[in-house]
């Protein structure tokens, strides 16, 4: 057994739809699953966009600031500075602004509300149920496109495919039978 439990950005975006179907199964049975429906279906979009903006390197998903940063060590031969991903809103919108069948207020709202689910400082939270069903059904569309956005390699494999595929396949027929 190894000690150590690895990750890459399509394993984790993999895990996150997954995640996100469980949760939607879970749903009309405890209205709390809710919560991490939105945070694992917002980490799935993030870590797709990711994919379809790396072309080769990871500079398209930093920060400008850490960006300049690291090419301004790079290029002077100094340590390289760890660098920061990019705001959410700003990453979707590298990948999408060219896509007018997206509703990007949806994609707010979901980035929205999952902030308020990850940094909780209230004592109450509540959303629109047809809220987060539409929300979700726009992320699982812009996931869906993330391949087509891709500069480069999106997946290494036929598996990988197949996998990507069969979840999103998987989240729309969930979303749809919840209402």
């Amino acid at each position: 057994m190894c000690d150590y439990v690895r990750f890459d950005r399509l394993s984790d975006a993999q895990a996150s739809i997954d995640e996100f179907c469980y949760c939607l199964e879970r749903v009309s049975g405890d209205e709390k699953a809710w919560k991490y429906a939105i945070i694992s279906i917002h980490n799935a979009l993030q870590g797709y966009i990711c994919i379809s903006l790396r072309n080769g390197n990871s500079f398209q998903t930093w920060n400008e600031v850490h960006l300049r940063k690291w090419l301004e060590a790079y290029k002077n031969d100094r340590e390289l500075p760890n660098t920061k991903l990019d705001y959410f809103m700003e990453l979707f919108d590298k990948s999408f602004s060219d896509v007018s069948t997206l509703n990007r207020k949806n994609i707010e709202w979901l980035n929205d509300t999952r902030n308020n689910f990850i940094h909780f400082n209230t004592d109450g939270f509540s959303f629109h149920r047809d809220s987060a069903l539409l929300c979700c059904r726009e992320t699982v569309e812009a996931i869906k496109l993330t391949p087509s956005k891709a500069g480069g390699i999106f997946f290494y494999n036929e598996k990988q495919k197949n996998a990507f595929e069969i979840s999103c396949k998987r989240a729309e027929e969930l979303l749809a039978s919840i209402g």
